[in-house]
C-alpha cells in the first residue's frame, strides 16, 4: 500500500541494473508514476528504457498507457520516435492524429500534410487522417475533395456522417447524398434521430419525417429535444410542441434543459421555456435571461444582470442577450449588456455593439465617437466589419463608398445568385443604404425581378438617376403588358426589359449560357402561369406604375394603364378605372393648359369608344364604363356616350338626365323627358311630368298626364290632376281633349264627361257637341237635360225656351218632364214649367211635385 516505496524500489533496480529491467517492470514503473500524477517522471523512465530496448510494440503499448492517463504529450513523443514505416501504420497514424487533435495541433498537422500532399505522396492512411483533421478544423472543401480519393466504405461511420454535413456546407448536395447512401443501413436504423437530421440536411423532408416518426418511441432526453428540432425545421410546430412538452425535464442535465428552453424561444413560446427551466430548478443564467427578455420581463433581466458577477458572464451569451433586447426594443437592457461587454471584453466587437445600442437609444453623438475611433480597415471583412459599417452609416458617417466597395467585393467572390449577395442586399436596404446597395441590386433585379426590381429603381432615384429609373420602369412595363415574340440582339433596352420580366430559373440559365437572344413569349408564359403568377404580375405592374407616377412620369404611367385597359377581358374593368383615375389627376394638373387638356380628352374618348364598340360586354358593363368617365372627366365630356346608352333606361338614363340638368341643357332635357315618358310605367311617367313642371314645361307635363288619363274615368285621380294643371278655365286644347274623351268613352260616362265640361266652362262647346243627338226624338233624357243646361249657360233665353218646348212635346217619361219643368222654372220660363207639370198630372194626377 506504499506507492512511494514501490516507485523507489523500481527506480533503484533501474539505476543498478538497467539491462535487466524488463518490459513488465517498466510498465509498472510508468503506471505508478502516472497514478501519482507524475507524468514527467513517467515519460523520462519510458524514453530512457526505449533507448536501450527500441521495441516498437512496447513503444506503442506505452503510448496507449500515457494516452489513457491523459498524458498526451509524452504519448505523442513516443509515437513520433518510432521508425518511419511504423509511424504511417494505420493504427499508429490514427493514434497520432487523435493525439495532435486533442493537443490543439490539428491545424499544424493539417498544414504539414497538405504540404506533403502537394505532390500526391500521401498514403491512403494519411489521406484518411487528413480528411479527419479537415473536418475537425472546419475545412469542409478540403475534406470533401480529399475524401474522393478514398473508398467511402472504408471510412468510419462518424466520418461519413461529418462528410455529409461538409458536402452540404460547400454546396455539393449530390456528393452529400452519395456519402449519405454509403452509411450502413444498420447505423441509420440504430440512430434514427441522426438519420432524420441528415435527411433534413439533404433536403429529403419525406425521409426526415419517416425517420423522425420511427425515432419517437425510443427517444428520451436530449434525443427527444433533437427530434423536436427536426420537426421544427420541417415546419411541424404542433409535433415540435408535443415532443418538447413530453420531455421529462427532471431527467435532463442543465445543458440539456437549456437546449430545451432555447427551442421554446425559437418557437416564440418564451413563457413555456421559462416554465421548463423552472421545473429544472433554473431561475437565472444566460438562457433564463434570453427567455425572460423574450417574454418582456426586462426589469427582471436588468436586476439579474446588475447583480451577477461580471467574471461569470460569457461573451457569446452577453452578445446574444444584447441582440435580442435591441430587436425587442428593450433599450435599457440592450445598453446595459453592451456596456458590460465593452468593459469586460473590450475589443472592436463590443465597441461596435455599444455604438449600436446608442443608436437604438437615438444617441447619435456617443455612437459616432465610438465608431470614429475604430480602425475598420484592421477588421477582417466578415460580419464584424459589416456591423461596423452599418452602424457608421446609421450614425450618419460618410461610409457609402466603403459600403459599395464591400458590395462589389462580395458580388465578385460569391456571384449574383448567391445567398451571400442577397443577405448583404437585405442588410443594406434595412439600414436605408440604398445607394450603397446599387452594385448588388442591378444583377439581383435581373435574376429576381419580382423581389428586387423596385428596390433597384428606388436606389437609382436615391442616387439621383431618376431618368434611368423611369426608362427601366417603362421598359419593364412594356415587357409585362405586351411582350415581343423575339428580341433582336441589338436591342439592349428591350432585352433588359424581358430579362427583368423573366422567371428566375430560366433567366439564370440564360445568363450563365451567355445567350444573346431571348424568347420573350416563352419566358413570360413561364413566369405568369397560374393564378398566383397572374397576381404577382398584376402586383408588379401596379408597383411599376406607382413608381412612374412618383417620379413625375405620369404620362408614361397613364399610357400603360390605357394599354392595360384595352387589353383587359371584357368582364373586368380594373385597369380601365385605374386609367380614368390617372387621367383625372393629369387633367387637374393641366387645367391651365388647353392643349394638354384636349389631348387627354381625346385619349379618354377614344379609349371608352373602343371599349363600348367591343362585343361581349353587357349593359351593366357599358354603364360602368360611362360612369367612370363621368366621375373622372365630368359630364360634358361623357355626354355623347350618355346619349348613346340613355335609351336603355336604368341608372345610366338617370345620370344622363342629371348631367343635362347640371350642364344647363334644358331643351335637350325636355326633349329627352318627353320622349321617355311614353315608354315608362305610369308611376315613372308621373315623376317625369313633375320634373317637367319643375323645368317650367307645363304643356309637356299636361300632355304626359293626358296620355296617362287616356283610359281614365271622369272622376279619376288622373283627371283631377289635369283639372289642377288646367286651372279654372282650361284652354282650347284641354276642351278639345275633354270632348274627345266624351265622344270616345263608353256611353255610361257620357253624362259625367258632359257635366265636367259644363263645370269647366265649356257650355257652348257642349251645346255644339249635343245639338243633334240630345234634341232628337228618343234621345237620352239625361243628356237632353244636360244639353238644355248648356244652352242655358251659353245661348239666349228664347233659344232655350224653344228647345225646352221641343223636348216637352216629345217627352212622355215622368222624370224627364219633371226635369224639364224644373229647368224652365229655374230659367224664369213659368209657362213652360206649367206646361211640363200639366203633362205630368195628366199621367199621375196626384203627383205632389206637379201639384
Amino acid at each position: 500500500g506504499d506507492m512511494t516505496a514501490a516507485i523507489q524500489t523500481l527506480d533503484d533496480l533501474w539505476l543498478e541494473k538497467p539491462e535487466t529491467y524488463d518490459r513488465r517492470m517498466l510498465v509498472r514503473n510508468v503506471l505508478l508514476h502516472l497514478e501519482m500524477e507524475q507524468p514527467g517522471l513517467a515519460s523520462a523512465r519510458a524514453q530512457a528504457w526505449l533507448k536501450i530496448n527500441p521495441e516498437p510494440s512496447s513503444a506503442i503499448e506505452l503510448a496507449g498507457l500515457f494516452e489513457r492517463y491523459r498524458a498526451l504529450a509524452p504519448a505523442l513523443a513516443i509515437l513520433q520516435a518510432l521508425p518511419g514505416e511504423l509511424r504511417v501504420r494505420a493504427d499508429v497514424y490514427a493514434q497520432v492524429t487523435r493525439l495532435r487533435i486533442e493537443l490543439g495541433e490539428a491545424g499544424d498537422m493539417l498544414a504539414e500534410m497538405l504540404a506533403d500532399g502537394a505532390d500526391a505522396t500521401l498514403s491512403e492512411v494519411q489521406t484518411a487522417a487528413l480528411v479527419e483533421l479537415a473536418l475537425y478544423e472546419g475545412r469542409y472543401r478540403i475534406a470533401t475533395e480529399r475524401a474522393k480519393l478514398l473508398s467511402l466504405q472504408a471510412l468510419p461511420e462518424w466520418t461519413l456522417t461529418a462528410l455529409v454535413e461538409a458536402a452540404l456546407q460547400v454546396d455539393q448536395p449530390a456528393r452529400a447524398l452519395e456519402i449519405f447512401e454509403a452509411i450502413p443501413s444498420g447505423t441509420l436504423a440504430a440512430n434514427p434521430v441522426l438519420a432524420a437530421q441528415l435527411s433534413l440536411r439533404l433536403a429529403l423532408p419525406e425521409g426526415a419525417l419517416l425517420w423522425a416518426h420511427a425515432a419517437e418511441a425510443d427517444a428520451r432526453g436530449a434525443l427527444r429535444i433533437a427530434l423536436a428540432e427536426v420537426y421544427l425545421r420541417l415546419e411541424r410546430r404542433e409535433d415540435c410542441f408535443r415532443l418538447l412538452d413530453s420531455v421529462q425535464v427532471g431527467e435532463l442535465v442543465p445543458v440539456e434543459a437549456a437546449s430545451l428552453a432555447r427551442l421554446y424561444l425559437t418557437l416564440d413560446a418564451a413563457p413555456r421555456g421559462l416554465a421548463s427551466l423552472a421545473r429544472a430548478g433554473i431561475r437565472d443564467g444566460e438562457t433564463w435571461a434570453l427567455l425572460a427578455s423574450a417574454a418582456d420581463r426586462e426589469s427582471e433581466v436588468l436586476d439579474w444582470l446588475r447583480g451577477v458577477p461580471e467574471a461569470s458572464l460569457r461573451e457569446a451569451g452577453l452578445g446574444e442577450l444584447q441582440d435580442l433586447a435591441a430587436q425587442r426594443g428593450q433599450v435599457e437592457l440592450a445598453m446595459l449588456a453592451a456596456q458590460l461587454g465593452h468593459r469586460r471584453f473590450s475589443g472592436a466587437v463590443w465597441r461596435i455593439r455599444l455604438a449600436e445600442s446608442h443608436l437604438v437609444a437615438d444617441q447619435v453623438p456617443p455612437a459616432r465617437a465610438l465608431l470614429e475611433g475604430l480602425d475598420r480597415q484592421s477588421l477582417h471583412r466578415d460580419q464584424l466589419y459589416r456591423r461596423a459599417l452599418y452602424a457608421a452609416h446609421r450614425a450618419g458617417m460618410p461610409v457609402t463608398a466603403e459600403l459599395q466597395a464591400l458590395a462589389r467585393e462580395v458580388l465578385a467572390l460569391e456571384g449574383s445568385g448567391s445567398e451571400a449577395v442577397r443577405t448583404l442586399a437585405y442588410d443594406l436596404l434595412g439600414i436605408k443604404a440604398q445607394v450603397a446597395a446599387l452594385p448588388l441590386l442591378e444583377p439581383l433585379s435581373a435574376l429576381r425581378p419580382d423581389e428586387w426590381f423596385l428596390p433597384y429603381v428606388d436606389a437609382l432615384v436615391a442616387d439621383g438617376r431618376a431618368e434611368q429609373a423611369v426608362a427601366l420602369l417603362a421598359a419593364r412595363l412594356d415587357a409585362l403588358i405586351d411582350p415581343p415574340d423575339e428580341i433582336p440582339p441589338q436591342d439592349p433596352v428591350m432585352t433588359k426589359a424581358v430579362v427583368l420580366a423573366a422567371p428566375d430559373l430560366e433567366t439564370q440559365l440564360a445568363l450563365e449560357m451567355g445567350l444573346e437572344r431571348w424568347s420573350a413569349e416563352l419566358l413570360l408564359d413561364a413566369t405568369w402561369a397560374g393564378d398566383s403568377a397572374a397576381q404577382m404580375r398584376e402586383a408588379s405592374i401596379w408597383a411599376s406604375l406607382e413608381r412612374l407616377d412618383a417620379l413625375g412620369a405620369a404620362e408614361l404611367a397613364l399610357d400603360g394603364r390605357r394599354r392595360l385597359a384595352l387589353a383587359e377581358p371584357v368582364s373586368k374593368l380594373d385597369w380601365y378605372h385605374a386609367y380614368m383615375a390617372g387621367a383625372a389627376v393629369l387633367l387637374q394638373a393641366s387645367s391651365e393648359d388647353p392643349v394638354a387638356t384636349e389631348r387627354l380628352h381625346e385619349s379618354m374618348l377614344a379609349t371608352i369608344q373602343t371599349l363600348l364598340d367591343r362585343p361581349g360586354r353587357d349593359d351593366a358593363g357599358n354603364e360602368a364604363l360611362v360612369f367612370a368617365l363621368v366621375e373622372h372627366a365630368g359630364a360634358r365630356l361623357a355626354l355623347p356616350q350618355l346619349r348613346r346608352l340613355a335609351a336603355q333606361g336604368g341608372a345610366v338614363e338617370q345620370v344622363y338626365r342629371d348631367s343635362l340638368r347640371a350642364l344647363g341643357l334644358r331643351e335637350e332635357l325636355v326633349r329627352h323627358l318627353n320622349a321617355l315618358a311614353s315608354r315608362l310605367a305610369p308611376d315613372q311617367a308621373k315623376a317625369l311630368a313633375d320634373e317637367l313642371l319643375s323645368l317650367g314645361e307645363k304643356p309637356l307635363a299636361v300632355s304626359i298626364y293626358q296620355r296617362l288619363a287616356q283610359d281614365a274615368a271622369p272622376d279619376s285621380e288622373a283627371i283631377q290632376q289635369l283639372r289642377y294643371l288646367w286651372g279654372p278655365r282650361p284652354d282650347d286644347d284641354a276642351m278639345r281633349w275633354l270632348l274627345a274623351r266624351m265622344e270616345d268613352g263608353p256611353d255610361r260616362q257620357q253624362q259625367a264627361w258632359g257635366e265636367l265640361i259644363l263645370e269647366l266652362g265649356g257650355a257652348a262647346r257642349l251645346v255644339a257637341r249635343l245639338d243633334q243627338t240630345a234634341s232628337a226624338p228618343g234621345a237620352d233624357p239625361a243628356l237632353a237635360l244636360l244639353y238644355l243646361r248648356a244652352i242655358a249657360r251659353s245661348a239666349s233665353k228664347s233659344v232655350l225656351a224653344a228647345r225646352i218646348r221641343q223636348l216637352i212635346d216629345v217627352s212622355s217619361q215622368l222624370d224627364n218632364l219633371r226635369g224639364l219643368a224644373g229647368l224652365a222654372d229655374s230659367a224664369d220660363l213659368p209657362d213652360l214649367a206649367v206646361l211640363a207639370y200639366t203633362r205630368v198630372l195628366a199621367q199621375l194626377p196626384d203627383d205632389i211635385e206637379a201639384l
